[in-house]
């Protein structure tokens, strides 16, 4: 089976597992209930997370980083799927930019996999953000792609990948997503007198 086949049919077998999980749950039954997806882990970005928007090749205007770049999201392993990959359910998500002058948050959800293929540790980060700024504007899809990296033998995994919007062509967004649990050694605050990230 293709790669990205083998992901997404693990994706859906995961996302029905849950379903079914929830049906059984609303059901009176006598009969033993599936397990329970463990409660989510709070992450938060840490310092090397950067926040990019401009011109990429072959298109031509500066490319703005943003001065602050912070947040958090919650990390839930979902139960089944393909036994190769495990898949992670990204939920109440919450980050705050200020690029240039403009101060905005964004908000969403979406799915972090990782596995390992022919001995190649790969991963993928799919999300779904909204803008403040333009809350009524659909959620736009921000994705990695299937990359090298990601280790499927550590608990619970240290993310670093990069998202964007609209594969780098022209105006875009790249988003580098460098995030761990909250209580990582990454997840200090840099300036002690600093409030802490959201």
């Amino acid at each position: 089976m293709a790669l990205r086949s083998k992901i997404a049919a693990c994706v859906c077998l995961t996302l029905l597992a849950v379903a079914a999980a929830a049906t059984a749950e609303r059901e009176p039954t006598t009969a033993l209930k599936p397990p329970v997806s463990p409660p989510a882990i709070k992450y938060v970005l840490g310092p090397d997370a950067q926040y990019l928007q401009g011109c990429f090749a072959p298109c031509m205007c500066p490319i703005r980083l943003a001065s602050r770049f912070d947040g958090s999201f919650g990390l839930t392993r979902l139960p089944g799927g393909d036994p190769g990959f495990q898949v992670f359910r990204v939920t109440g998500l919450t980050w705050l930019v200020t690029l240039g002058t403009h101060e905005y948050d964004l908000t969403g959800s979406g799915f972090y996999l990782r596995g390992e293929e022919a001995g190649e540790h790969i991963h993928q980060l799919i999300l779904d953000l909204t803008f403040s700024y333009a809350p009524d504007v659909e959620a736009i899809r921000f994705d990695s792609g299937l990359v090298a990296g990601g280790d499927p033998d550590s608990y619970p995994p240290m993310i670093d990948i990069s998202i964007n919007a609209y594969g780098l062509r022209c105006y875009d967004t790249l988003i580098d997503v460098v995030a761990g649990p909250k209580d990582s050694v990454f997840a200090e605050p840099q300036d002690a007198g600093a409030p802490a990230g959201r």
